[in-house]
């Protein structure tokens, strides 16, 4: 009878100094879902504060709670607690303890879409085959496949999207129709279900990624809008790449810009709308192509790489000459303007500005000509000389049709006045500097000790 007063007296400060949870987890078991009779429960322990040792209360059977060792030590402060090797972090969990734990694996694509009987799940009918998708194999993720069950199956759709293919509008015969796969689950791998001709689905690997480079994670937004697992989730027509942020997580963002100097050949397209099946993109920025050429659109539903539009003619003036403020700054011609001489030259300081080339106008006058009097469409002119010192001899910059500005010999020219001799007196009514100040038919010719206005000679 002592013996059992003292245990009596003992058993308070044994259950006071036993913890009611030990670090560690139990080992994790699947039972089938039935409900234990009373009499097949089995209860030897009710809290690990029952267990000796490191041993915690755990569930052993279906109908049975015992003592047993965790299913490895899990006790930790800090990351680097649960391991060197591992990607196991230091988690609190419902009890308010810290212990290692997988972190939470979200692979991409999504689970099957299923409808379940709106009732809550008694504890027995819960089946748990996985928490998150790190605990599934290859590509697939952890679902819920039935209304209380949790397991791994492949997504129902895979990341990435078909390759785009333009098929004849009929309608398939019940005899041509080939069906090789109904989703991307049934495909293996990262391949996805695609209609790979008119009347056949099959599995192929996804489109391929887009042209050009991500920008520096710091650049890349953090926000959930732009979610993304491959290019083409951001969207078929535009250059936006699927890029990690500066947290990790994958979104949607614009390659940085790589525009090179220089500026595309001007074309005019037939002002339609492009089809999508019309579309040929080749390039999306100016990055995505070799050496010195841009990425341009080439064709009324065509963009792809190509050499800037050439320099202009003519002769780039003294630097002196050239402008050393900020509002023409330019790389090439083609940054001043396309419907005028102007260059882009080098002034005193070094720096590139616009400036026209000096003028070298030659004697005579161009061969006067009657056009229609309708503006010059951007795709009309052509421009083979800005100045008379774009042509070679004694030919001038003309305009030789309406929209055509060319090189060719002057009207005529002055007649050989060497012999005559007259008074050095300038008269406006009588006397030119240029042939500018004559009429269209003259000349501002020498004519004794000044200039005159005379008809050419041939």
């Amino acid at each position: 009878m002592a013996s059992w007063i003292v245990l009596l007296l003992l058993a308070p400060a044994i259950s006071a100094y036993s913890p009611r949870e030990k670090p560690g987890t139990c080992i994790s078991r699947v039972f089938p879902a039935q409900v234990c009779q009373p009499c097949e429960i089995v209860r030897l322990c009710s809290h690990d504060g029952n267990c000796p040792g490191t041993q915690k209360c755990c569930r052993t059977d279906r109908c049975v709670t015992q003592c047993e060792e965790p299913a490895g030590s899990s006790n930790c402060d800090v990351d680097t607690d649960c391991g060197t090797f591992d990607n196991r972090k230091c988690c609190k969990n419902t009890s308010g303890f810290t212990r290692c734990a997988e972190p939470r694996q979200e692979k991409p694509g999504k689970c099957i879409n299923r409808v379940f009987i709106a009732l809550a799940c008694e504890p027995h009918e819960v089946v748990k085959l996985c928490s998150s998708d790190g605990d599934c194999p290859g590509t697939k993720k952890c679902c819920q496949t039935d209304r209380c069950v949790t397991s791994c199956e492949e997504p129902a759709e895979k990341p990435g999207k078909c390759i785009r293919r333009v098929f004849i509008a009929l309608a398939c015969e019940p005899h041509e129709i080939v069906k090789l796969c109904s989703s991307d689950g049934d495909c293996p791998g990262t391949k996805k279900c695609c209609q790979t001709d008119r009347c056949v689905t099959s599995c192929e690997e996804p489109a391929a990624p887009k042209p050009g480079e991500c920008p520096a994670p710091s650049q890349v937004e953090s926000g959930t809008s732009s979610r993304c697992d491959v290019d083409t989730d951001c969207g078929e027509n535009n250059d936006k790449k699927c890029c990690k942020n500066a947290s990790g997580f994958k979104r949607c963002a614009s390659p940085p810009s790589t525009e090179k100097p220089g500026k595309c050949i001007v074309r005019a397209f037939i002002a339609l709308a492009c089809q999508p099946h019309e579309i040929v993109k080749l390039c999306s920025s100016d990055g995505d192509c070799p050496g010195t050429k841009k990425c341009c659109q080439t064709e009324r539903c065509v963009t792809s790489c190509e050499e800037p539009a050439a320099p202009k003619p003519g002769q780039c003036p003294a630097p002196s000459q050239v402008e050393s403020g900020t509002s023409s700054r330019c790389d090439v011609d083609t940054d001043c303007g396309e419907n005028n001489d102007k260059k882009c030259c080098k002034n005193a300081s070094g720096f590139k500005r616009c400036a026209s080339p000096p003028s070298t106008e030659k004697p005579g006058k161009c061969i006067r000509r009657v056009f229609i009097a309708l503006a010059c469409r951007p795709q009309e002119i052509v421009k083979l000389c800005s100045s008379d010192g774009d042509c070679p001899g004694t030919k001038k910059c003309c305009q030789t049709e309406r929209c055509v500005t060319s090189c060719e010999e002057p009207a005529g020219q002055c007649p050989d006045t060497s012999g005559i001799i007259t008074t050095c007196e300038f008269d406006p009514e009588r006397n030119c500097l240029s042939d500018s100040q004559c009429p269209s038919d003259k000349l501002c010719c020498s004519f004794g000790c000044g200039k005159e206005c005379l008809k050419p000679v041939s």
